[in-house]
């Protein structure tokens, strides 16, 4: 056996797979009366979600056998729900592949400033009623950011790489836009489909 063999986790022993477990269907219940009115209707994927969420690392729900062909020792290795921004095994794993994908394939080797756009406080409820017009403010940002370079470029072509991302977790308080973007024009690399 090698040295560092897998431990695996324990996720029904998490305080927040205890809470889920205990109150999943009680929230979506009580969620048309208590805050319908407020946030909208409960969106589909919520349940789909907080099901997956359940499953995840419960060798029950299914696993896959994983062997070392050098040395021979194998485990058994439970599914995983793959669940954005709610499990938090799964979005600490996308979040890493995301990060070395994007430094890796996108990101050149030239200074980057970081933005922080925050979403107006009256115009959250909006968004969070009409989620298609989330992409309708990526792309009011993504606008601002290349005409604003373009100005300031002092009419030479240029264009900065950027890269957006939503937040918008909390209670209608934390929702802002983050942007990435190059201190100098990014050139396209031979292959990168991923447009900016």
């Amino acid at each position: 056996m090698p040295q560092a063999a897998y431990a695996p986790r324990k996720p029904a022993q998490s305080p927040l797979y205890r809470v889920v477990k205990a109150h999943a269907l009680a929230y979506r219940q009580s969620y048309p009366e208590r805050f319908e009115e407020r946030f909208g209707p409960l969106r589909p994927v919520v349940h789909e979600v907080l099901e997956k969420y359940l499953a995840c690392g419960q060798p029950e729900y299914g696993m896959a056998r994983i062997r070392c062909a050098s040395c021979g020792y194998d485990t058994f290795l439970p599914f995983s729900c793959k669940t954005r921004y709610f499990c938090p095994s799964c979005t600490q794993k996308r979040s890493r592949v995301w990060g070395e994908w994007l430094c890796g394939r996108v990101l050149r080797c030239v200074p980057h400033r970081h933005w922080v756009l925050t979403i107006p406080r009256i115009l959250r409820p909006l968004f969070c009623r009409e989620r298609r017009l989330l992409q309708v403010i990526l792309d009011a940002a993504r606008d601002a950011l290349l005409e604003g370079y373009a100005r300031a470029g002092g009419g030479k072509p240029v264009r900065p790489g950027v890269v957006l991302a939503l937040q918008t977790f909390g209670e209608l308080i934390n929702w802002h836009l983050s942007a990435c973007r190059t201190g100098r024009p990014a050139r396209p690399r031979p292959g990168n489909r991923r447009r900016f």
